[in-house]
């Protein structure tokens, strides 16, 4: 299905949105859910009552993760009864054949003496490590002088990154994979807890593309079938009472998905959908004029100034909050979603830009910037927050250090919406 061209790509945010069942019943407004809930689609985390995202993560914990999300479990269970490298691993311990797997991998070392130290919480430098050479960067990161490499990182806490993992940290940070805390330490002693875990590990699979089954634009729908417009041409793919789903980044239900939404879906082995996160993009402008009397907004595009006309029953926010057409003012950055028949303004979405800086690092939930002709701050996201790079929506695991944003706060300080562009890579 042709779509209205897209100045640079946009959405609308919508306020309420249908909750998903939760899966774990821990998980209820934790900012680490969906990257819980993807992977649990995926099969990398067991379905139970409860998935406590604040305990610690051993080091056997992390690496069974980390290894099920790259080969899955059965070079693992093949290896399980025999003996270990590791003078403290063997067939009785559950972990055995997951680290050995890894051991044939590459992904680890051991922690001297040959021990591993499977039941010890791992360290912010030893998931890096393990992240790095999963991803196959390892050549890279131990071609890094550590001098050089602590150097060129942001974190106020540099020093304390081991020589044997500085390059490892420099490469992950460089991606984005990694970031640090709002007073800016990196913490490379501190341990990772199961939440960051798989927040990890859901980005290093985005970053792979290894994380979906199937990407592209929701073209039909009819019950629980839906049908998805992709590079390969159209596939129709079943949604169940178990799927969960998530549209702009928030918890949501079937009911809430729109024709033209892009998709990403995870899939059952018979094809139902297990998980599918929707994004809508439309058009991104700088507001010029809003005329109440011809009910319009009006916008430079391409050279050109444009007027388009704003539906009686079209949903209006302005920095987070409902809002009417005479809120929205020249200069406001603004996101609109068109009736594609009508060729009127369904949604639009609008924003004040308060601040503008570049990303330091994101963390926990939380984004570090440091701001233009101003101090370095962390901030946390509003409830409702909408973040988009380069005109898509992502999530905050997307923005990378070195990103130019602009940021609309809401009264309490906290990020209503951050617009990313990423600069082009120097030649």
């Amino acid at each position: 299905m042709a779509r209205r061209h897209a100045i640079i790509g946009a959405l609308f945010l919508a306020l309420a949105l249908a909750p998903a069942a939760e899966a774990f019943e821990d998980l209820g407004g934790h900012w680490a859910r969906q990257e819980v809930e993807i992977l649990q689609a995926r099969g990398l985390v067991e379905t139970a009552a409860r998935f406590h995202p604040d305990q610690l993560i051993s080091r056997a914990e992390m690496v069974k993760l980390l290894v099920v999300a790259i080969e899955g479990h059965q070079t693992a269970r093949q290896l399980a009864p025999l003996p270990s490298s590791f003078s403290d691993l063997g067939p009785r311990h559950w972990a055995n054949g997951y680290v050995e797997s890894a051991y044939e991998r590459g992904l680890v070392l051991g922690a001297g003496q040959g021990a591993f130290g499977p039941d010890r919480p791992v360290t912010r430098a030893e998931v890096t490590v393990l992240l790095v050479r999963a991803a196959g960067w390892e050549a890279e990161a131990l071609d890094r002088d550590p001098v050089a490499a602590r150097r060129a990182l942001p974190f106020s806490d540099v020093a304390a990154i081991p020589g044997w993992a500085a390059g490892h940290v420099l490469a992950a940070w460089e991606r984005g994979l990694v970031g640090g805390y709002p007073d800016g330490d990196f913490r490379p002693q501190g341990n990772t807890t199961r939440g960051e875990a798989a927040a990890l590990v859901t980005r290093l699979l985005r970053r792979q593309g290894l994380l979906y089954d199937l990407t592209g634009e929701l073209v039909a729908m009819e019950g629980a079938s839906l049908t998805v417009a992709c590079g390969t041409g159209e596939r129709r793919v079943t949604a169940g009472p178990e799927t969960v789903f998530y549209r702009q980044g928030l918890p949501a239900g079937a009911a809430d998905l729109c024709l033209l939404d892009e998709v990403r879906v995870v899939l059952a082995p018979g094809g139902e959908v297990l998980y599918l996160e929707a994004f809508l993009h439309d058009a991104v402008v700088k507001l010029s004029a809003v005329s109440l009397s011809g009910r319009s907004l009006s916008f430079g595009a391409g050279g050109d100034q444009v007027t388009v006309k704003v539906a009686e029953t079209a949903a209006l926010i302005r920095n987070g909050s409902p809002a009417r057409l005479s809120d929205f003012q020249p200069g406001d950055r603004l996101y609109i979603m068109f009736s594609l028949l009508a060729g009127e303004v369904r949604a639009a979405w609008g924003a004040r830009i308060d601040f503008e800086g570049t990303v330091a690092g994101a963390a926990a939930g939380r984004l570090e910037i440091i701001l233009d002709g101003g101090p370095r701050r962390a901030f946390a996201l509003a409830p409702v927050a909408t973040l988009v790079l380069d005109g898509r929506p992502v999530g905050i695991d997307e923005l990378q250090p070195g990103d130019r944003v602009g940021l609309t706060l809401n009264p309490q300080g906290a990020l209503l919406f951050v617009d990313a562009v990423r600069p082009e890579p120097s030649p």
